[in-house]
């Protein structure tokens, strides 16, 4: 208000017939303080502005520790395995685990057997299932009921160990669990202490809009708060000369101070920007780096060749759609560790080697074969890989007794665990 007055002032003075040196000096005042009216207001936006980027900025920081499962708030993992032979089973029947290695968030439930899902997000399972000797079974891990995973244990005249591995995304209230998978067996048993079931959290899914969102209410009070505190009047100067004076000083103090806070608050959004980009390299929970994939083959495959690809036409999870069921290849999108684990199912009597490669290479055999039976056989490995890599599976060489795989069982899955990258090239 009191600049109000002043500029009303002397506009009057400036028309009012004074002589020209008098109205010059005037008019140069009357501009001068205008000029720094205009450059705080300017100021002030400008630090509005960076202040609103700083909440922003925060809001996305804080995003990251809520909702990253690498904080304990969102730790979700269990192991669990049978502690005693179950026998006399029935087609459908829940497989219960009751023996609870791991329960971190206690979501597993060791009575019933069921995962309850606690929180939207991208989950991996792993199922290991031993026969008795001399015989097999067929179970099957299922969400809300409905099959996502089939395992087959059997070994000829031995016990036979059977697995698979998942990953699919799943909603909060969803229910998992391992069910015996219709009534195929020749024993409806498992054999207890090895047979085991595991879960974990990969990553939580979550929209960054909603929990990023300012509330412009509160952003329009606080503005509204700054710019009373900074309104204050003082009519105790003695001649309004002085006052103008003072008014062309304590302006100029304005502005230096707005451009000091307004340089702080520069610096301070790019050391938080540098955090946000680091933890968007770094940390595979942001949605742009989430990468994961299950897919099994979807019919049975004869007369296989050596090297021949392996295509897993059947899609569960295909996050970032890296991998391509057409060739049965998954492409690398960015430098990270990731996991990958096969599962392939033999036919009866019958051996298959099969192996995981990267552009070409080997980097894990699996062997699949069990006498009479079917034979189950799995691998899993952790390969750091580059943007660009091609991972498939395939063949290996001609050592098998046939060259077939049996469909739906067979499995092949694939997860970003981290990105790699240099902090210090983002940081500085």
């Amino acid at each position: 208000m009191k600049v109000f007055v002043y500029l009303v002032v002397l506009t009057l003075m400036a028309t009012s017939g004074a002589d020209d040196t008098e109205s010059s000096f005037q008019t140069m005042v009357l501009s001068e303080i205008s000029a720094l009216k205009s450059k705080v207001t300017e100021l002030e936006h400008e630090l509005k502005a960076k202040e609103r980027e700083n909440l922003i900025l925060n809001k996305h920081l804080q995003h990251s520790k809520r909702e990253s499962s690498f904080f304990p708030e969102n730790e979700v993992a269990f192991t669990a395995r049978v502690s005693q032979h179950l026998t006399s089973l029935t087609a459908h029947q829940p497989i219960v685990f009751g023996s609870v290695l791991t329960n971190v968030g206690n979501y597993y439930n060791s009575t019933t057997g069921v995962f309850y899902v606690p929180i939207d997000g991208t989950y991996q399972f792993f199922v290991n299932i031993l026969s008795e000797a001399d015989n097999f079974i067929e179970t099957e891990l299922v969400v809300n009921g409905t099959g996502v995973a089939e395992i087959y244990s059997g070994a000829g005249k031995y016990n036979g160990a059977g697995s698979n591995l998942v990953i699919v995304r799943l909603h909060r209230g969803d229910k998992v669990w391992v069910k015996v998978h219709y009534g195929f067996s020749s024993d409806m048993s498992v054999h207890c202490c090895w047979s085991t079931f595991s879960g974990v959290l990969l990553r939580v899914v979550a929209d960054l809009n909603q929990i990023v969102g300012i509330n412009m209410k509160v952003f329009v009070y606080l503005v509204v708060l700054t710019l009373m505190a900074t309104s204050g009047a003082d009519d105790t100067e003695s001649s309004f000369q002085t006052m103008v004076l003072s008014e062309i000083s304590a302006l100029k103090s304005k502005v230096t101070e707005l451009e000091h806070e307004l340089k702080a608050k520069d610096h301070e959004n790019l050391i938080l920007n540098q955090h946000l980009q680091h933890s968007k390299r770094e940390s595979s929970f942001f949605p742009e780096n989430e990468v994961a994939f299950t897919a099994r083959v979807s019919q049975h495959m004869k007369n296989l060749t050596a090297h021949q690809p392996i295509v897993f036409r059947s899609v569960l999870t295909n996050v970032g759609n890296y991998y391509n069921n057409t060739s049965g290849v998954f492409y690398v999108p960015i430098d990270g560790t990731y996991q990958f684990f096969v599962n392939i199912l033999s036919e009866a009597d019958n051996s298959i080697e099969t192996e995981l490669v990267v552009n070409g290479n080997q980097i894990a055999e699996i062997y699949s074969g069990a006498g009479k039976f079917n034979g189950a056989g799995s691998n899993l490995v952790i390969v750091r890989l580059h943007r660009g890599d091609n991972v498939w599976v395939k063949v290996h060489a001609a050592y098998s007794t046939d060259m077939s795989v049996h469909c739906c069982w067979s499995t092949f899955s694939g997860v970003l665990l981290r990105v790699v990258a240099d902090l210090n090239q983002i940081v500085g």
